[in-house]
């Protein structure tokens, strides 16, 4: 008993302090034990001291997993648990500052709650569909899959956004907390947008400098896929086009996030990041967004036109959207994965056939519909067809029904409201993400699709004023 009474006397921020402290002298240890080079160490000291102002306000974790997020780069700082692929000759690690700053997230998180009695548990139709999705992964990681290993590891994977998801839910218990975090994403984007376009006007590359390989000088900035770079890119411009007016949290000023944003989005060089930024254009539309912020919408206007004039001189630009030209055969070797796709569904429609087996599976059963003879086997690049493919109708029905479950959430909160704003930037940002994975892959693999979720859940939860 007396030792329980001790237990909760302690402070939360003060057991999250020690871990930090036990977890750096361990981690930076294994570091220089290595001999690892003294940038990474330097970094992630850095990231050490970040963390221990950060722990005396628990809410900042949140905004630090949006700062984190793009640093994909950090993944050549561990020299353990390394996977199987390598980017530009370099190992990259299953760790990265941003799977650190969402464990500690989680970590302080649990520690708050048992603190103050209170349930971390979410309620509502979002965590029980996120439930669903855990269970459902583990009955095809156990009985269906027969590649146990890979989908265990998606099976973790899951429980660990979810897990994040929840955190972020709990922490972000009112609108200046949720107002922070859609600060973190707008300055986060900016600060990667002028680094992107430095690096366009430079070719100095962090990382995977391959890109230039094909003599297309497309950008990537800290993350790995020039792709994932634009989706976030264009996330961060959802976020200041819907929020920059409303929320005075935000002074960054139009003359300068625009150009930052569009050109940075621009030497992407990539076709979904385009397509997407015309999505955003006719939504914001639908949404009311540009009657509100008239100046915005003229703003856009004028930047667009800039930045489109700069792009259509570029031979980059013209041999990405020249592609369209030549029809369907502009997808090359993806046509050869969907039609893999499709077939697999034909064959497996209930249950599929297992998670994150989709290139095991398609180099045993399904060689001769892969392109390159089957040396060439991935996702199948569009994310609605990999989940049917590999979860079958049950997982498409699970993932239309999460779609679904945050678009009510988010059409609850007052229309005008700050946080109808903040809810709409999140739900647009949430589209942004399944429609660039039509055609890179990433979704529910994607940990800002549980973020931006968990922000929604949270901005609805305080409109309501509805508890945890």
């Amino acid at each position: 008993m007396n030792a329980t009474n001790a237990i909760q006397r302690l402070s939360a921020r003060k057991i999250s302090m020690v871990l930090i402290a036990i977890f750096a002298c361990i981690a930076v240890g294994l570091l220089m034990a290595l001999q690892i080079p003294c940038v990474p160490v330097i970094c992630f000291l850095a990231f050490v001291i970040i963390l221990i102002v950060v722990i005396e306000h628990p809410a900042y974790l949140v905004s630090l997993l949006v700062i984190t997020y793009p640093l994909e780069y950090s993944k050549t700082f561990f020299p353990f648990l390394l996977l199987d692929k390598s980017i530009d000759g370099a190992s990259v690690s299953i760790i990265d500052l941003f799977r650190l700053t969402a464990l500690l997230t989680i970590i302080v998180a649990a520690f708050l709650s048992a603190k103050t009695f209170k349930s971390i548990r979410p309620r509502g139709h979002v965590a029980l569909i996120m439930a669903l999705f855990i269970l459902y992964y583990a009955f095809s990681a156990i009985i269906i899959s027969s590649d146990h290993k890979g989908s265990m590891i998606e099976l973790f994977r899951l429980i660990f956004n979810v897990a994040m998801c929840g955190a972020i839910i709990y922490l972000l218990n009112n609108q200046k907390r949720i107002e922070l975090f859609a600060a973190a994403i707008i300055y986060t984007g900016f600060a990667i947008g002028l680094l992107s376009i430095f690096q366009y006007a430079t070719g100095i590359y962090i990382w995977n400098s391959a890109l230039t390989i094909s003599g297309m000088n497309r950008v990537n900035a800290t993350f790995g896929d020039p792709n994932i770079l634009a989706r976030f890119i264009l996330e961060a411009f959802v976020f200041y086009l819907c929020v920059y007016k409303q929320h005075k949290i935000v002074k960054l000023p139009a003359f300068l996030a625009f150009p930052v944003y569009l050109l940075a989005l621009f030497v992407t060089f990539s076709r979904s990041g385009f397509i997407g930024l015309l999505f955003v254009i006719v939504i914001l539309g639908v949404y009311g967004v540009w009657r509100v912020n008239l100046k915005s919408s003229l703003a856009l206007f004028g930047c667009l036109v800039i930045a489109g004039t700069f792009t259509l001189a570029s031979k980059e630009f013209t041999s990405r959207i020249g592609s369209f030209s030549s029809g369907i055969s502009a997808f090359g070797a993806r046509i050869a994965l969907i039609n893999t796709a499709v077939r697999m569904f034909i064959d497996h429609p209930i249950f599929g056939v297992g998670i994150n087996t989709f290139q095991s599976c398609a180099s045993m059963n399904y060689t001769n519909l892969l392109p390159y003879g089957g040396n060439y086997v991935a996702k199948s690049h569009t994310s609605l067809l990999t989940i049917a493919a590999e979860l079958g109708l049950v997982g498409i029905i699970l993932t239309v029904a999460l779609f679904v479950s945050l678009y009510r959430l988010t059409k609850k909160i007052s229309s005008g409201s700050r946080l109808w704003f903040i809810g709409i930037a999140s739900w647009v940002s949430i589209l942004v993400i399944l429609l660039s994975s039509q055609s890179e892959g990433r979704l529910l693999d994607d940990p800002m699709l549980f973020m931006l979720s968990g922000v929604i859940v949270a901005a609805y939860r305080n409109f309501t004023r509805k508890p945890l």
